[in-house]
């Protein structure tokens, strides 16, 4: 995977919203609370319980290009609004580094908001809380 790949799957949940959901994401902070709220009415929880990144069964699978997307969504929504920018860690994980402040792991966030409560928003809230505190 690439940064490159990462505008393309945001791009590709945009699109999965707008067709699944008729969902305009337009790739601002709100738009976040937006898409939380349509995952947890999407889908039961337990849907996805035993699925598992990377896996070949269909509920693997669909975990994980949904991750993908979401994930690389709010990527780009953090490389945009904080000057983050797409790293890969030494293991191999791919982060976004908001100002050398926050290594926000999208995909981990991605699988736990489809799992559980989805938290895009408010994650987007603490990092932008954290900043503006390390303004003052």
């Amino acid at each position: 995977m690439s940064p490159a790949e990462f505008k393309k799957l945001a791009q590709d949940c945009v699109d999965y919203a707008q067709k699944n959901w008729q969902l305009d994401l337009d790739f601002s902070p709100e738009s976040l609370n937006k898409l939380d709220k349509k995952i947890d009415q999407t889908w039961q929880k337990e849907h996805f319980q035993n699925a598992h990144l990377g896996a070949k069964d269909v509920s693997s699978l669909a975990l994980t290009s949904l991750v993908l997307k979401f994930g690389s969504y709010f990527g780009e929504i953090l490389t945009k609004h904080f000057q983050g920018v797409w790293h890969q860690s030494d293991n191999g994980q791919w982060l976004v580094n908001i100002q050398n402040k926050i290594k926000a792991n999208v995909f981990s966030t991605a699988e736990e908001s489809i799992k559980q409560k989805s938290k895009f928003y408010r994650i987007y809230q603490d990092a932008e809380e954290f900043l503006n505190s390390q303004e003052s």
